[in-house]
């Protein structure tokens, strides 16, 4: 397919006043995710690129991001499935929460609003230690 140009939103609150998009340029192996395209901008291209990443198998959500204005898991997100017409891919952090770093955002308030849900189950403490009750004939 030959060079793409991925637009990143950079911001560093230490140093930056405001937001501002920078580009790279590069042609991506086939096969590659744009987690993949990041690891090489970050390895060969710009050091200072900031972002999260974990398990790779788009399960724990660390790697969210906006690709073309959708949210996406970048991790899982082929790169050539997200090329627009003119050759470029945006990216950008996730939005409703504040900025920590480029791509990295705050998300504390995500997980206190998920440990403040009460469980729907709960263990039933007459079934004994450790056995959940399934009602009338168990399981």
């Amino acid at each position: 397919m030959g060079e793409v140009t991925f637009r990143i939103r950079r911001f560093n609150p230490e140093k930056d006043t405001e937001p501002y998009w920078q580009e790279y340029r590069f042609e991506p192996p086939a096969g590659a995710t744009l987690l993949d395209c990041l690891n090489h901008i970050k390895w060969h291209l710009d050091g200072t690129l900031t972002y999260r990443m974990s398990c790779r198998s788009a399960i724990c959500g660390s790697c969210a991001m906006r690709v073309n204005g959708g949210g996406q898991l970048v991790c899982n997100a082929q790169w050539v499935d997200h090329v627009q017409p003119d050759g470029t891919i945006t990216i950008e952090p996730v939005g409703n929460f504040p900025i920590i770093k480029d791509l990295v955002v705050d998300q504390r308030p995500f997980w206190e609003k998920i440990q403040a849900v009460e469980p729907y189950l709960h263990n039933d403490e007459s079934a004994g230690a450790g056995r959940v009750s399934h009602g009338a004939g168990g399981l």
